[in-house]
């Protein structure tokens, strides 16, 4: 091999070298960033506790299928829920927060509070064995400590 080609060769390496280094560098930049980025979220509980990691669950969730059937156990088959009845509970939860809001809301409208905050204890009834409602502040009258019981006289 000749100087020239050796030099060349040498150039092109370090190239690649220094190519690489930035690369490298900006694949752990961007995994720090997702790390403070669950960790400081509040939306999901499992980025949050798993952060980085806890965002490839939704990805191996599709091939799951295919993997269970040859290595583990059956969808029905696992106790004490098994596949079929949790992903039923997992698409079920994913929209009971966007619609609590509305329903407590609604409750509030029905029981005559503008607002959900208005909300309090005789607003809510039990339906007790024998078929009567009973609001719960006399089904359970006093629930505060006595210290936040004492009026001034």
């Amino acid at each position: 091999m000749t100087g020239e080609a050796f030099s060349i060769v040498t150039a092109v390496m370090g190239v690649m070298a220094t190519l690489f280094v930035i690369l490298a560098g900006l694949a752990i930049l961007t995994v720090i960033v997702l790390f403070v980025v669950d960790v400081t979220q509040t939306k999901s509980a499992i980025r949050r506790n798993y952060p980085v990691v806890g965002r490839f669950r939704f990805f191996f969730e599709h091939p799951d299928e295919f993997f269970r059937q040859y290595f583990f156990a059956l969808d029905r088959e696992e106790m004490p829920f098994n596949r079929a009845q949790r992903s039923w509970a997992y698409r079920a939860a994913r929209n009971h927060a966007k619609n609590m809001l509305y329903e407590v809301g609604l409750i509030a409208h029905s029981c005559g509070v503008r607002e959900p905050r208005e909300l309090r204890r005789f607003h809510a009834r039990i339906v007790s064995s024998n078929g009567l409602s009973i609001p719960l502040n006399e089904h359970h009258p006093d629930m505060l400590p006595p210290i936040a019981r004492t009026t001034s006289a």
